[in-house]
């Protein structure tokens, strides 16, 4: 039993648990039954214990019905044998003693069958459990993507933007590194859309959309739509010079797209229209001011004639 008992502990596999457990019933069956052989006489007081072990193999210990009933069938042949040659009883008392055991099997098969049905149940109902909760774990986590996710052009929203700004912004003021948002506006889009209508529209913003998110790969970085034809990327960990030369980047690959729009006054093609500011960010500082500041510049921009980069120092004034 205390060998069982270690290799229960130590065994990465359950794999000869079971054969392992309905050896040490039978092994314990037979002990008893050799004791019954010793003491002659006074066998009766460890029948009883025979009974206990045959029993207990079909319920608390833990095995399946086909392992315990092997063992303790074993057992009662065991007994049954050795009881008419080896134990000094009457044979009306052996008779008795046998049929104890045989009912004691039946009694022990059914209420095993009851509880290995119950246990297989029970171990269904828990895998079904838990199939549902990642089910719903998935469909949370699928709803919440949704409701960050600009359904239109595929990319973050800014609910999605506003949030993660937040967080940017205390990790930048933490670890002193500077970050640059830009605002990026389509120019006279409202004309292109009563000239093209709506569904050309839509394309437009698309293609804008899948341009931008090539500049928003690294960690920190984030892309969104701020709403309708304006878009906002802030640049993790990036200083005035390399944000302004982003945007010079972005500025000519939506112009390098070559979307006809005859009515806009830069030029015969969708262009746009950036305003940007950098800072590192400090106590003290609101993130508000970054968002002021850009937005101020792309107004500055779309004054200056539109299809450029303007680029204004954030401040606390």
């Amino acid at each position: 039993m205390l060998s069982v008992l270690i290799y229960s502990f130590h065994t990465k596999t359950g794999k000869y648990l079971q054969i392992t457990y309905s050896l040490l019933l039978f092994v314990a069956g037979c002990g008893l039954t050799a004791i019954l052989v010793i003491t002659h006489d006074a066998s009766q007081m460890y029948y009883s214990g025979l009974i206990l072990v045959i029993f207990y193999g079909y319920t608390f210990s833990g095995l399946r019905l086909r392992h315990a009933t092997a063992s303790a069938l074993a057992v009662t042949l065991v007994y049954s044998f050795v009881s008419s040659h080896g134990i000094k009883l009457q044979n009306s008392m052996i008779l008795n003693n046998i049929f104890g055991l045989i009912s004691t099997n039946v009694i022990g098969i059914v209420a095993g069958y009851l509880l290995e049905k119950y246990r297989r149940k029970d171990f269904l109902q828990t895998i079904l459990l838990n199939i549902e909760k990642e089910e719903l774990k998935i469909a949370n986590s699928r709803l919440q993507k949704l409701s960050y996710l600009d359904s239109l052009t595929n990319i973050a929203n800014r609910r999605f933007f506003e949030e993660a700004f937040e967080k940017e912004w205390h990790r930048a003021m933490r670890y002193s590194y500077p970050i640059s948002l830009l605002f990026i506006d389509i120019d006279h889009f409202k004309l292109f859309n009563d000239h093209y209508g709506h569904q050309t529209g839509d394309k437009c913003l698309i293609k804008v959309a899948s341009i931008l998110k090539t500049f928003g790969s690294r960690p920190g970085d984030i892309v969104a739509r701020y709403g309708g034809e304006e878009f906002v990327v802030l640049l993790s960990g990036t200083d005035a010079d390399d944000a302004i030369r982003i945007a010079e980047e972005i500025r000519l690959k939506i112009m390098d797209l070559n979307i006809p729009h005859p009515l806009s006054n830069p030029g015969n093609v969708v262009t746009v229209s950036i305003g940007l500011t950098s800072i590192v960010p400090y106590k003290g500082l609101s993130k508000e001011t970054i968002i002021t500041t850009a937005d101020t510049a792309l107004y500055k921009a779309k004054l200056s004639g539109r299809n450029q980069s303007v680029l204004l120092p954030a401040s606390s004034e």
